[in-house]
């Protein structure tokens, strides 16, 4: 049976992503899943809980125990969402903020490994590629 010539690559890729990743995380003291998600509050600011779900592709309890850690790690903290006072907001602390910098450093240094590796037509493929994904799957996973 002959791969999948979507699927296979993009499943390929995330894992050696991850992998990689991982090696650049741990000297950092987070797993890509924590940087993940310090990364996003980074980029985004507050995020509630739920969308952080939604983004993250975790299940509540292992979302839960992520953030109970950064939490006491000090690098995130939870706030009552003040738009729907059921909800939580994280936030990243000063600390978290410090981190969120040198991932970034990380993630754009491997970003930039493999940009010089493509021409720019590759790049104008890969970005239809996941827009055909988008518009296939018509799913958003967080707000724009």
């Amino acid at each position: 049976m002959k791969p999948f010539r979507v699927l296979s690559p993009l499943h390929k890729a995330s894992r050696q992503v991850q992998i990689r990743m991982h090696s650049r995380c741990r000297p950092l003291g987070v797993s890509t899943l924590q940087a993940h998600l310090i990364g996003y509050c980074s980029t985004k600011g507050p995020r509630p809980i739920s969308e952080l779900h939604r983004v993250l592709g975790q299940n509540k309890s292992t979302l839960t125990a992520v953030l109970d850690r950064l939490e006491s790690r000090k690098l995130t903290i939870r706030k009552l969402n003040p738009k729907d006072r059921r909800s939580w907001l994280i936030e990243l602390t000063p600390k978290g903020e410090a981190l969120a910098g040198k991932l970034r450093k990380e993630y754009e240094a491997f970003e930039e490994l493999v940009i010089k590796r493509i021409r720019p037509q590759d790049m104008a493929g890969f970005e239809a590629v996941m827009n055909a994904i988008d518009d296939v799957t018509n799913i958003t996973l967080a707000p724009a």
